[in-house]
């Protein structure tokens, strides 16, 4: 391919990655007249590398007291995902880490009434992951003692007019 150029320099844009060439040039003295060309020297443009990016749209759905759902949207390119999850607590917990193919996973073994954190990256070769996105929370909901009704009821003293109601009291009754 001939390029002309009334510089000392030629940038060229249209390369393919991961490939070899080679290139010479010549002087145009005059309107008719090309010298020689230079003894050629080769390069390579750097090898074609497809951009491994995290996943976005993170959501949290389908929260209870012991699960949720996380989501995101699929990113270009990913094989897998890395899905860290951890509760927000002082000190920091340990991240908890489970892959997946999916774009999404079912949490079971929470903690209720907590604050949870989670983060996804994407696997987009054997050793190749992308950079964390940024984490989101949420909560998974309040701790709910059941409440029931008293027992052991007996009326004593009984009289004409009263009489004596007594009962045991239920552990969360207030």
């Amino acid at each position: 391919i001939n390029v002309n150029a009334q510089t000392t320099s030629v940038t060229l844009s249209n390369l393919t990655c991961g490939t070899q060439y080679e290139w010479q040039v010549a002087s145009h003295c005059s309107s008719n007249t090309l010298s020689a060309y230079s003894p050629s020297i080769t390069f390579s443009t750097l090898a074609c590398v497809t951009p491994c990016y995290p996943p976005t749209g993170l959501t949290t759905s389908n929260i209870t007291t012991t699960g949720a759902t996380l989501s995101w949207t699929a990113a270009t390119g990913a094989l897998a995902y890395v899905v860290q999850y951890r509760p927000v607590t002082n000190p920091v917990s340990a991240w908890i880490s489970v892959t997946t193919q999916n774009t999404s996973i079912s949490l079971s073994n929470l903690t209720c009434g907590t604050q949870y954190e989670w983060q996804v990256a994407s696997h987009c070769s054997s050793n190749t992951l992308s950079a964390y996105s940024p984490s989101i929370t949420f909560s998974t909901l309040a701790c709910v003692v059941p409440c029931y009704p008293p027992t052991g009821l007996t009326t004593t003293n009984i009289t004409t007019t009263g009489a004596t109601l007594s009962w045991t009291a239920d552990t969360a009754a207030l």
